[in-house]
């Protein structure tokens, strides 16, 4: 999904150990996020030299392969022939991990003072809690058999569904979760199956708190016995699900419609994405379906946050400097002047945006309304609902994010001072 795997973490703890030979396992871990968080990527992490065989295999070589070059984060297996153990690393978690060894730095770094516990180091994920949207990425399938199949699939393409995020430009991040949910349902009527293979899932509450199908578990279920000892027929129907979650940061500024309200146009990559799975051989369009969801942080089941509240927390990630980060390298490229801040925040509410199964999720302050009886508060802004058409956002409309400058190198010798041609 783009972070990196457990071969490249293995490599990472093995470099700080050749590093600090004969230090103990805690200054070791504290010494790694250390390390890593001042570590000036692309610059390869390598435990020796890259060496060439005797056999005409490819090495990892950026002044040679373009591919290699692209690189964000390389991490070089020391082995015959050296390859890039990260070669997934998109630019949002490229930032997400970044963010990630800035964290621990600084538990670790109150930790060896002795005003914190390891135990605040492995706490739970708070990761639907970070953002205010997140997209929900739902496939079904008839047997659990072709679903162990649909899933490893889809979890193996969902780098490129984040990669076609990142170029959407009201788009500062797209995080993905680690892990998927999935269930297994009974549907007792084709109008549950269909409901559920358009990703509304009984888990998924709607805007009054109730399920949205009337389908059950398979555990609730009980077998119905005839007469006699063999079981009665029935008309019930299983479905497997899995359902993905991506993490979206938006800019604040954003296009706005006729309306005055803020525009997302996610139809292309979401589609594409879709197209995309379709067109794997493996796909059946009687026992497999997929949709994608776009969800507001309140609009998400109860069991991703495992116990945790679900107020949303404040992002270490800010709009403008995440964006920046993306643009860095481009903006250093082209030398492109930085813009002027925005003065004054501005106080937007979310637009309706089409659901790409034809199914859309509720609008959070459509259900404040209905149940409170007035406004909306933080978790009731505007979710996605159904529109007629998709909306499209205009690019020119936005002001370009400008990169950080680099610091001036330090000069010894000679300094050299431009006179004007007058």
């Amino acid at each position: 999904m783009g972070f990196f795997g457990g071969v490249a973490w293995a490599m990472l703890v093995a470099r700080v150990c050749q590093l600090y030979p004969n230090a103990c396992a805690g200054y070791i871990v504290s010494r790694f996020f250390a390390i890593y968080l001042l570590w000036k990527w692309p610059r390869p992490v390598t435990l020796k030299n890259i060496e060439s065989g005797p056999m005409q295999l490819r090495v990892w070589n950026p002044q040679i392969y373009h591919a290699d070059f692209v690189h964000k984060m390389p991490i070089i297996t020391p082995a015959y022939p050296s390859m890039c153990a990260t070669h997934n690393v998109s630019t949002s978690t490229k930032i997400i991990i970044e963010s990630e060894f800035k964290r621990g730095a600084e538990i670790t770094d109150k930790i060896m003072r002795g005003e914190a516990s390891w135990t605040d180091l492995f706490g739970k994920s708070e990761y639907f809690r970070l953002y205010k949207y997140y997209l929900q990425v739902n496939t079904t399938s008839a047997d659990v058999d072709s679903h162990n199949i649909l899933h490893g699939f889809v979890e193996s393409r969902l780098r490129q569904l984040i990669l076609k995020l990142e170029g959407v430009d009201q788009i500062v991040l797209a995080r993905p979760y680690v892990k998927s949910y999935d269930h297994e349902y009974v549907c007792k009527s084709d109008e549950d199956l269909e409901r559920i293979r358009q990703g509304l899932l009984p888990v998924t509450p709607n805007a009054s708190g109730t399920v949205e199908a009337a389908a059950v578990t398979e555990k609730e279920v009980e077998p119905k016995q005839g007469d006699g000892d063999s079981p009665a027929t029935t008309t019930e129907k299983k479905a497997f699900t899995s359902a993905f979650y991506v993490g979206l940061l938006l800019k604040k500024e954003m296009k706005r419609s006729e309306d005055e309200k803020r525009v997302l146009d996610i139809s292309g990559p979401t589609q594409s994405f879709i197209a995309l799975v379709k067109d794997w051989d493996a796909w059946s369009d009687e026992g497999m379906a997929m949709s994608i969801r776009f969800l507001h942080q309140s609009q998400l089941p109860d069991e991703v946050f495992d116990g945790l509240p679900r107020d949303r927390l404040p992002s270490t990630l800010k709009n403008g400097s995440a964006k920046r980060k993306r643009e860095s390298q481009r903006g250093r490229e082209n030398g492109t002047p930085a813009p002027e801040k925005p003065a004054k925040k501005a106080k937007t509410s979310m637009a309706a945006v089409p659901s790409t199964s034809g199914v859309a999720a509720a609008s959070a302050a459509e259900s404040a309304a209905k149940t409170n009886g007035g406004g909306a508060g933080e978790g009731g802004d505007a979710g996605a609902k159904d529109v007629a058409k998709p909306m499209t956002a205009v690019a020119a409309g936005f002001a370009a994010i400008a990169a950080p400058v680099p610091p001036p190198p330090k000069q010894s010798g000679i300094k050299l001072k431009l006179l004007s041609s007058s």
